[in-house]
């Protein structure tokens, strides 16, 4: 599941009609956050097959790395996913009353996916990422509360898909297009809460926190007039500085654009925003950092 953008604000009078669209039906799961629990230290490992690309299966390992607060006051988990040596980094959250899980991407959150048993989609989503039956299943080992769901809007495609309460994401495939393709990935190994599920597959990880952000800083921090962001990069990449304030309002891009490796040093002046405090949002390929700052008035 991937960050989706926002859709446009609309007017409090369509907003409800959709509301009320909704299935009348509409169960959401029972405590939805144990379907998709983003407790840090939970490790998923799957067995991945992509036709087009890996004819044998691969493996992917997804970890909670760790959790942070972004400009909008939110609290996300840091979620990393690793294969053939990359490792991607999303920042999620479950909203147990709403029962959505939510994304944070490029400054903005949108949810992503609808942790309810439903025929019609949530009106927030730009998919039908819901689900259609819960069901007693098999889940390596033990028997299971699995919730599945199959979606024939995902980008000329079919997507399907399977959560288990205590487990997380069990199965997902998506398949289809004009010219046939196919991938699929399915958990062979899970450690949830301390719990140990499957047989762990040895691979070679990245530290908690990436490197590729573990030098940056700001000084002075509190500042007056200006600060300067330091920030050490081990290879080439594309690197967005951009500043909010507390309200999640765009104050300043610093930088975007691609950056060679080593040292860099990109000077910030602030003389005409008013104190307070700022978050700066570090976005590169490796993932995304919020660091904050102040300035003195």
């Amino acid at each position: 599941m991937y960050p989706v953008a926002f859709l446009p604000r609309v007017s409090v009078l369509v907003l409800l009609g959709a509301l009320l669209a909704l299935d009348a039906a509409a169960q959401p799961l029972d405590e939805p956050h144990r379907y998709y629990p983003l407790d840090v230290g939970n490790v998923w490992q799957y067995s991945y097959r992509d036709l087009a690309l890996f004819p044998d299966s691969a493996v992917v390992t997804v970890r909670v790395a760790g959790d942070t607060t972004m400009p909008n006051g939110k609290r996300y988990a840091i979620v990393e996913e690793a294969r053939d040596n990359r490792v991607r980094t999303f920042y999620q959250r479950v909203d147990t009353a709403a029962a959505l899980i939510y994304a944070y991407e490029r400054g903005r959150e949108a949810p992503t996916f609808w942790l309810a048993v439903s025929e019609t989609a949530h009106p927030a989503l730009s998919r039908s990422q819901r689900f259609d039956t819960v069901s007693a299943q098999m889940v390596l080992g033990t028997v299971r509360s699995v919730a599945t769901g199959f979606n024939v809007e995902a980008v000329a495609g079919e997507f399907g898909y399977a959560f288990a309460r205590d487990v997380g994401l069990v199965r997902e495939r998506l398949f289809g297009g004009e010219t046939f393709w196919y991938q699929e990935r399915r958990l062979r190994y899970a450690r949830v809460g301390g719990q140990e599920f499957g047989i762990p597959v040895a691979v070679s990880l990245p530290p908690t926190r990436p490197t590729l952000l573990s030098d940056v800083t700001a000084y002075p921090n509190p500042f007056r007039d200006h600060t300067t962001f330091v920030l050490t990069l081990p290879h080439a990449t594309v690197v967005k500085l951009t500043i909010f304030d507390v309200l999640g309002r765009k104050v300043a891009v610093l930088a975007d654009g691609p950056f060679a490796a080593g040292p860099h040093h990109i000077r910030w002046g602030a003389d005409e925003l008013s104190g307070g405090s700022y978050f700066a949002v570090l976005e590169t390929g490796s993932g995304q950092q919020v660091l904050g700052v102040a300035r003195v008035p």
